[in-house]
């Protein structure tokens, strides 16, 4: 009697040390299938790594700006202070020309001014919004 329940203890234990050799063979098979189409996030491409990323938007962290008839929303902080620091008409110019793609000869049309003084204002204008940007990256 204790033959066969030795017998049939070595049976199980082959039969158990199959079945775990044949999982691992299978999880192995799987996980190299599955790094075949896997990509790490620090070689993706940023615009690939922005079409599997979102990021959380608070109103605290907006910046609103009216320029005429139009809401201008400014999503990051550094560049909302500093443009919230700009002249008026300053302020107008840049919002006008880089978040609602106006030209400067348009802008010149809504001011009746020439659009060389526009380019002007609009340059000094990046200049100091540059400059406050970099003030506060080294604080």
């Amino acid at each position: 009697m204790s033959e066969n329940i030795e017998i049939l203890q070595r049976q199980f234990d082959a039969y158990c040390t199959k079945v775990l050799k044949y999982a691992a063979i299978t999880y192995y098979h799987a996980n190299r299938r599955r790094k075949a189409h896997e990509v790490s996030f620090s070689s993706l491409l940023e615009k690939d790594l922005a079409e599997v990323s979102t990021t959380d938007r608070y109103p605290c962290m907006l910046y609103y700006f009216q320029v005429r008839e139009w809401l201008v929303e400014v999503q990051s902080e550094p560049l909302g202070n500093a443009i919230g620091r700009l002249t008026p008409y300053r302020r107008e110019i840049i919002l006008l020309s880089y978040f609602l793609g106006f030209k400067n000869k348009e802008i010149a049309a809504l001011y009746g001014c020439n659009p060389k003084n526009i380019s002007y204002h609009k340059m000094r204008a990046v200049r100091q919004i540059r400059a406050e940007m970099e003030v506060r990256r080294h604080e």
